[in-house]
């Protein structure tokens, strides 16, 4: 008889202490209470993190810490390809059909040429980055198209913080979403700035 009671009582302290551990584990890290109802809701990204009263790290995108939870503020790109067929067909609206079949073929080439030289020469992108696309060209009073230039605007993800080549580093594992400007002159690219803050021509 004292044999049963103490297995039931060391099986009852063991289901205690697992109960208190996955509370304290999955329940309570992810959980955002109002402590005037007291209605709690998961915490499952970055908007959620804010309401929590995290503080915000203002880095490219923001990012927000809930315990020991990073949350990432996504981007909202529309169709990139959408963008750009809208965007090539405003720029041919006043050529004529041949002229416009010539031209959409020469955007959609220097754009390819562009995204394979970001392939090779972007030290943030080569060192980790991930689902390269092409966004949207952008007008910019020292880079016109009358004097062969022209902004190109291309967005990627990293799989870590930081910028450039960072394998002397310590890093954090976070998918980070940037975005890079290049500014192109006669087929040459002489300005890349990631996320309006790193140089990666001059690293």
């Amino acid at each position: 008889m004292k044999k049963k009671m103490l297995w039931f009582g060391l099986i009852l302290v063991l289901l205690i202490i697992g109960v208190a551990l996955y509370i304290y584990f999955v329940i309570g890290p992810q959980s955002l209470c109002d402590s005037k109802d007291g209605n709690c809701v998961p915490v499952t990204n970055f908007e959620e993190c804010i309401e929590a009263g995290n503080p915000i790290m203002e880095s490219y995108p923001r990012q927000c810490r809930n315990n020991d939870q990073l949350f990432v503020e996504e981007i909202n790109v529309s169709n990139n390809n959408d963008k750009n067929s809208n965007f090539i067909e405003k720029e041919l609206e006043d050529t004529d059909k041949e002229e416009q079949l010539e031209s959409r073929d020469s955007m959609q080439a220097r754009i390819a040429t562009i995204k394979s030289w970001f392939e090779e020469n972007i030290g943030t992108y080569k060192f980790d980055g991930s689902n390269l696309s092409f966004k949207d060209f952008e007008e910019s009073s020292d880079c016109k198209k009358v004097d062969g230039c022209e902004v190109m605007v291309f967005q990627f993800n990293s799989s870590h913080a930081g910028y450039g080549d960072r394998g002397d580093s310590v890093l954090a594992q976070v998918i980070t979403t940037h975005v890079t400007v290049l500014k192109v002159k006669n087929g040459q690219v002489i300005e890349a700035i990631t996320d309006k803050k790193f140089d990666e021509l001059g690293e």
